[in-house]
């Protein structure tokens, strides 16, 4: 997340050079990076489409609800898919206003304890008392597994690192299986193969998953069947990330017999490398119950 510091109009936005400065909704959520280019009066338009639009700062915080409905599983650790290395979302229970940070699990007493690195980020670091409560939240590869767990010990050697009693619930939702995310990212798109240009039109991504996204643009620029890569950058752990992400049209917008829109929307259907799968997953872990 960025920290926005002024709202702007649409006049405020360049057209056709690059941005010197991030645009982020009125939550501080990333819409686009610095040096992103807007091509056109209407694509700036899209992204005032829905809502303020601000200039951001740098990261900070990011708040994330509790886990939802969800499937409970037995107690133990190495059943949940989470593996030593894997990275974590912590938050303390008795203040969910305040973001979660990232660490990571760095071993395990099947039934006894796990052990965490200090959770942290650019900004600020997370420094329990013993008795503590946090929520923690990671990604097995396969589905996103919540738990509590209270703050047994606090270590400093060789670097700081929090023990945590074994949960006494595990929850888990197939990631696959969860609801499209509703996010508001802007994006810009270009056919498949074709290189990077400042004439990219800009494109609002309004929900997403593992499998693929509703995508808004300025007119119908793709129709169905057709394979396109979008382009977009949002804050994962505390950290910029930028995908580029290739898809196939899967749907176009408006439906038959519905009146033309300015800005239509077509959904898209993914197709991940392993490593996209694992990097965009993080992201949706973050947008996760907003």
């Amino acid at each position: 997340m960025t920290q926005p510091t002024r709202q702007l109009t649409q006049e405020d936005v360049p057209i056709g050079q690059p941005l010197p400065f991030a645009l982020a909704d009125s939550g501080g959520r990333l819409l686009l990076p610095a040096g992103a280019v807007v091509p056109d009066t209407e694509d700036a338009r899209l992204l005032f489409h829905h809502g303020p639009v601000m200039v951001s700062d740098q990261p900070g915080d990011v708040t994330v609800a509790p886990p939802g409905e969800a499937a409970e599983g037995k107690p133990r650790l190495g059943a949940t898919g989470l593996s030593i290395g894997t990275i974590l979302q912590v938050q303390e229970k008795s203040a969910p206003v305040r973001g979660p940070l990232p660490c990571r699990l760095i071993g395990y007493i099947e039934g006894e304890a796990l052990f965490i690195t200090q959770p942290a980020d650019a900004k600020r670091t997370l420094r329990p008392e013993i008795r503590d409560v946090l929520l923690l939240r990671g990604f097995s590869g396969r589905a996103v597994v919540s738990m509590l767990c209270s703050v047994a010990a606090l270590g400093q050697f060789p670097s700081p690192y929090i023990v945590l009693a074994m949960p006494t619930k595990v929850h888990k939702v197939q990631l696959r299986k969860a609801k499209r995310v509703q996010v508001r990212i802007g994006a810009t798109m270009r056919a498949e193969g074709q290189p990077a240009t400042a004439a990219d039109r800009v494109a609002i991504i309004r929900d997403i998953c593992l499998n693929g996204a509703l995508v808004q643009s300025v007119g119908a620029v793709f129709q169905p069947g057709d394979w396109l890569n979008l382009d977009f950058s949002a804050y994962v752990d505390g950290q910029q990330e930028d995908f580029s992400i290739t898809g196939r049209v899967a749907s176009g917008s408006p439906a038959l017999g519905a009146p033309a829109s300015a800005f239509p929307s077509f959904g898209v259907e993914f197709s991940l490398s392993k490593e996209q799968t694992a990097r965009l997953s993080r992201l949706i872990i973050e947008r996760l119950d907003e």
